[in-house]
């Protein structure tokens, strides 16, 4: 392990500290690399989407897919998991779409989108990652 890789707790605390990653994955000669809303909850990361979504469609067909999440300023920190994609059904998602909106965009406008959305796309789906191979980079390790 290269002095700057981060330790795999430390790689939970930088994506539970994340409110937007960027997710990745291909299926049948298809791509898709989006930003998106995370949680993690113990060893996996949960986001939400449309079923119908380009993303979910690809995630899902492909049964894997990257996660990564970064700083843009220096010094630089980025971590990056590869693991298996599943539909789950049950977490509960009105809840975790108003705690992921009321993290990115505050109580009132969280609150906003959150009654928005739910209510106008009863497609909404949790998507959970469970990543099994990592890259990581913490320059404030050096």
């Amino acid at each position: 392990m290269s002095a700057l890789t981060m330790p795999l707790a430390d790689r939970w605390r930088f994506l539970s500290e994340q409110t937007v990653a960027v997710v990745s994955a291909s299926h049948d000669g298809e791509s898709v690399s989006v930003p998106i809303w995370i949680r993690v909850e113990g060893e996996s990361v949960l986001m939400v989407t449309p079923r119908a979504s380009e993303k979910a469609r690809i995630m899902l067909g492909a049964g894997r897919a990257w996660v990564t999440a970064l700083t843009t300023d220096a010094p630089y920190r980025f971590v990056a998991g590869e693991g298996r994609v599943e539909l789950d059904e049950t977490v509960d998602l009105p809840a975790l779409v108003r705690s992921m909106s009321h993290r990115s965009l505050g109580a009132e406008r969280g609150a906003e989108f959150a009654r928005w959305w739910l209510e106008s796309d009863p497609s909404i789906v949790v998507l959970r990652v469970t990543p099994d191979r990592w890259r990581s980079m913490d320059e404030t390790r050096g």
